[in-house]
């Protein structure tokens, strides 16, 4: 079953509020791999709340800085929990979408850019990174990058969207197309 995961930190421990994440989340599973952090899996199935709206709803009540990440299932598969949660720490407070947190890690030095690369690299074929550094040199233009490419334009939209399946990230988007061009080019 695919699922959404969600990721909080805070600067004092935040397991008091383990009911509330409960509460939001009742057919998740709210896990506290640390004091300071809570690992929420979410089935997809379940209406998930806002996370821009469970952000302001927690910094109101708990009063403090937060970490707040919403990120795709495969975001766990893909780089696994360590790594996430590492991450986590090293970024500035605030609420982060998927793509925010994988720029974020880029610049937050080498040993993330090169752990990014190897784990997004490892989940793709050759052609998907490609066919995505096309999709960026031609100005997120699917038609001028399939011509570039010898391909049909439904092609390409295949092979943009089995990237979105594998890795979570969307290159139709702005961000997404960003970190492939950062750690591929």
């Amino acid at each position: 079953m695919d699922h959404n995961i969600i990721l909080i930190r805070s600067e004092s421990s935040i397991r008091p509020f383990k009911e509330i994440f409960e509460g939001f989340f009742p057919e998740g599973r709210v896990d506290f791999p640390g004091p300071r952090t809570t690992f929420i899996v979410q089935p997809v199935s379940e209406s998930p709340p806002n996370p821009e709206d469970l952000y302001h709803l927690l910094l109101s009540d708990i009063e403090e800085n937060l970490t707040f990440l919403s990120l795709p299932g495969v975001a766990q598969t893909l780089f696994g929990d360590d790594f996430l949660i590492n991450g986590l720490a090293q970024i500035k407070h605030g609420h982060y979408e998927y793509e925010a947190f994988l720029l974020a890690l880029i610049k937050a030095g080498k040993s993330y850019q090169d752990t990014l690369r190897r784990s997004i690299g490892s989940a793709l074929e050759s052609t998907h990174i490609h066919n995505a550094l096309a999709l960026a040199h031609h100005n997120m233009n699917i038609s001028l990058a399939a011509k570039a490419l010898y391909v049909h334009r439904n092609t390409l939209n295949y092979r943009i969207e089995s990237i979105r399946e594998k890795t979570g990230i969307n290159i139709r988007q702005f961000d997404g197309l960003m970190i492939f061009h950062l750690l591929f080019s």
